[in-house]
């Protein structure tokens, strides 16, 4: 496995825009650190993955309505510092839920500041402030068992992000946002990575984590708590 940096930059040739955004910050990934993390980086030789990354580039770009050099350009998506993993997985739940969010009939803007909230969104006339915050599931933590009861496992992990991070930091990023922007609905949404764990889970589970968490949120001003699995947006309440 002594090459595998080697061939993760050979091929990424063969994927426009992954090579225009991610070649300059692979380039400064050193083998041990690939080495270190193959589970990730092993991503990068999987044509399935890539050619789906490839999908997120260009529709995530197009519901933001930026060139793809106006986004490299903003410092939050550009990676010739280095690609690390939790900015790779930031970046791409974005732009997934803003392709997602425009599937839904918003139009949806890039927030200028980082300290605030992601994105701010419209539909139907009404403005809303949207967090959008990605949960990267580690194949690692699978411990084998019936599915029914690592499926009860996963939602309680999720449970306990959302609750325990993901709304005490959206609160105060989504006040800022809603008030400076003049947002009058606010909108948590939680973008768990693709992975093989996520098949087992539905829309009965998404809601039962809202029903779970719905008076936390009410504390906190969130509207809205949403989930994007794949392509399929699970909206609670639903704004359908």
């Amino acid at each position: 496995m002594g090459d595998l940096r080697q061939r993760i930059l050979a091929q990424l040739s063969a994927y426009s825009l992954s090579n225009h955004y991610l070649r300059v910050g692979l380039e400064l990934v050193s083998e041990q650190e690939v080495e270190g993390d193959t589970g990730f980086f092993c991503n990068f030789l999987n044509a399935d993955q890539m050619w789906r990354l490839e999908a997120i580039f260009e529709e995530g770009t197009k519901a933001l309505g930026l060139t793809h050099d106006q986004l490299r350009k903003r410092a939050e998506f550009n990676f010739d510092a280095k690609l690390e993993k939790a900015n790779f997985e930031s970046f791409r739940a974005l732009l997934r839920a803003a392709s997602a969010l425009r599937s839904k009939r918003f139009s949806v803007s890039l927030v200028n500041s980082a300290s605030l909230g992601d994105l701010v969104g419209e539909r139907n006339g009404r403005r809303f402030a949207i967090e959008v915050k990605s949960y990267i599931y580690q194949g690692h933590e699978w411990a084998g068992g019936e599915i029914g009861s690592q499926r009860d496992k996963w939602r309680d992990r999720l449970t306990h992000k959302v609750s325990n991070e993901h709304i005490p930091t959206g609160k105060k990023q989504l006040k800022e946002l809603a008030e400076r922007e003049r947002c009058g609905a606010r909108l948590l949404l939680v973008v768990p990575n693709r992975s093989f764990i996520t098949m087992w889970f539905g829309e009965e589970d998404f809601r039962a984590i809202y029903d779970q968490l719905k008076c936390k949120l009410q504390d906190a001003q969130i509207d809205y708590l949403c989930f994007l699995k794949d392509s399929f947006f699970y909206d609670c309440p639903s704004m359908s």
